[in-house]
């Protein structure tokens, strides 16, 4: 049982090795966009991609060094114990510290494995599916606290987008104003969200019409952006422009349910229905 709980304990700490490699190899990395317009299978254009995001990847430094230094003292006091009669502490303290250690580097894997494999499964990494993706880590960076990678995951996106078919293009523009979005949280990224906003909505408005509901996704959204800019004339003409397409959308069922009224042949006017 010794010889299984020293393995099992040395396979563990064989991935928190790696993790620290692979944290020590992120923070290395200076990486400039890939290019790619140069020869390279799909494969290799999905690594390239990968490896250019390896600066968003989460630390596990911390958790795989409070497991080097938990794991001998997590021994010593499972050996105590067990001297009092709880042989089982002398493995589950220590691998209580290695788990969690385990369980980080796992998760930085499986964030950057799922940005491959919608790189693979769309055939290259230009396609909105694979912006997405990297939305998805935005948006967990952007949990973690962590505004500066966030907001470059976003950017990363957007310059996929530019590149994309004639049957993305709506696709595109969605994941526009969700970059946007996020970057209108922060002070310093907002005027960069604001530049991203407004050829947005024209785009939207050329394929939907100016008084689209869909619209109001962009509109609103961006009027509040500019109030934080302190761009208030503008807002103000954007908040007219939602009013009147809520108002239209409101209209619109009070006009259809009053011509699937019956007919009233006792009215004074005749009714053409």
């Amino acid at each position: 049982m010794a010889q299984r709980r020293g393995t099992r304990i040395q396979g563990l700490i064989g991935v928190l090795t790696a993790g620290l490699v692979m944290t020590a190899c992120a923070a290395g990395k200076n990486a400039s966009p890939p290019n790619w317009s140069a020869s390279g299978t799909v494969a290799q254009h999905c690594e390239a991609l990968v490896e250019h995001l390896e600066y968003a990847r989460k630390s596990t430094a911390g958790p795989v060094v409070g497991a080097v230094v938990l794991v001998p003292v997590g021994l010593g006091l499972g050996a105590m114990l067990a001297a009092l009669g709880r042989p089982d502490a002398l493995v589950i303290l220590p691998a209580m510290a290695i788990d969690g250690a385990v369980g980080a580097v796992q998760r930085s894997r499986q964030e950057f494995a799922d940005i491959r494999n919608a790189c693979l499964t769309a055939g290259g990494p230009e396609h909105v599916g694979v912006a997405r993706s990297i939305g998805f880590l935005a948006l967990r960076r952007h949990r973690d606290g962590k505004p500066k990678d966030a907001v470059r995951l976003y950017r990363d996106g957007l310059a996929l987008v530019e590149h994309v078919g004639d049957e993305e293009v709506e696709g595109a523009l969605r994941f526009r104003l969700e970059a946007a979005s996020l970057m209108a949280a922060y002070p310093s990224s907002r005027d960069e969200a604001g530049a991203i906003y407004a050829p947005t909505i024209a785009a939207l408005e050329s394929r939907l019409g100016p008084e689209h509901p869909d619209l109001l996704d962009a509109l609103e959204p961006y009027a509040r952006l500019l109030r934080a800019l302190g761009r208030d004339e503008e807002a103000e003409r954007l908040e007219a422009r939602a009013d009147a397409i809520r108002a239209a959308m409101t209209a619109a069922p009070a006009s259809a349910a009053a011509s699937d009224a019956p007919c009233d042949d006792s009215a004074a006017e005749p009714c053409l229905r």
